[in-house]
């Protein structure tokens, strides 16, 4: 994979990803809204995207729906999760599981 599509509201924390994946080589683009990511992963060959999310509930819906529009794409990206809170059991995990999305935590 050589372009990832960072998905986030924060700012600092797009910073900090960029920052890292750039280390390794990655061409890296960002966004903090959907809307703007869904544009890019039109517009652009993304391999990856990375969603980072602090709420607890609204990620499934979220990951849902970024999951449905770009599964229409004829290249569409592997989708990547990041929970921004703490480990609460495995329900998080085959919920992303059943939408086709990897989950991990940041915490």
């Amino acid at each position: 994979m050589s372009h990832v599509l960072i998905v986030d509201s924060d700012l600092i924390h797009i910073a900090e990803l960029r920052d890292a994946l750039q280390a390794f080589h990655y061409r890296v683009t960002a966004c903090s809204d959907q809307r703007r990511a869904i544009d890019a992963v039109r517009t652009q060959l993304v391999d990856l995207v990375v969603m980072v999310s602090a709420s607890t509930t609204g990620w499934k819906a979220e990951a849902e729906l970024f999951r449905d529009l770009v599964r229409q794409l004829p290249n569409s990206p592997q989708i990547l999760c990041v929970l921004r809170k703490p480990y609460n059991g495995p329900s998080d995990r085959l919920d992303g599981d059943r939408l086709g999305i990897t989950v991990i935590y940041e915490r």
